[in-house]
């Protein structure tokens, strides 16, 4: 009897946290919103390339991005959209940590950062939108306008299930 093992579908998965500040307290918890998000085909690449060291593999992912399009997300794009002043990306808090078959990536925008008009969140190999490797693409996701006087700890799960 043959046997195959079947490695499944890539599940996405976004939280906000917004809060009043940089004062991230439950007391100061504004909104949360949620939502599931597109595991793109380049994401998935990079993922195989890291996997088996292939040439042309590229580094971690490392950094969280967030622009203004308000295109919907699909298999098929390679970095966000959007007009000046968008996209922002920025370096993770930490190093993505890994339970079971769920990795999670955590990034915090503060009063001081990203401050525009948010349609859609990525997670990248780097902080250069178009040259860096993205994983995955939440589009649209609003929009939601983040001002200096609020901050945003988002949160992305990737789930291999």
């Amino acid at each position: 009897m043959e046997q195959k093992d079947e490695i499944g579908k890539l599940h996405g998965h976004w939280k906000f946290e917004i809060y009043k500040g940089d004062n991230r307290t439950k007391e100061n918890l504004i909104e949360v919103r949620e939502g599931d998000n597109t595991v793109v085909t380049n994401g998935k690449q990079l993922l195989l390339d890291r996997l088996f060291a292939t040439a042309g593999f590229g580094g971690p992912i490392n950094s969280m991005g967030v622009g203004n399009s308000a295109t919907a997300s699909a298999s098929t794009d390679t970095q966000l959209g959007g007009s000046a002043p968008s996209p922002v990306l920025q370096a993770l808090d930490s190093t993505p940590t890994r339970a079971g078959l769920v990795a999670t990536c955590i990034s915090t925008f503060a009063t001081g950062t990203a401050n525009q008009t948010w349609q859609e969140l990525g997670l990248f190999n780097g902080t250069v939108n178009g040259t860096s490797i993205m994983l995955n693409r939440i589009a649209p996701i609003g929009p939601f306008t983040k001002t200096a006087s609020v901050s945003i700890v988002v949160t992305v799960t990737i789930t291999q299930s």
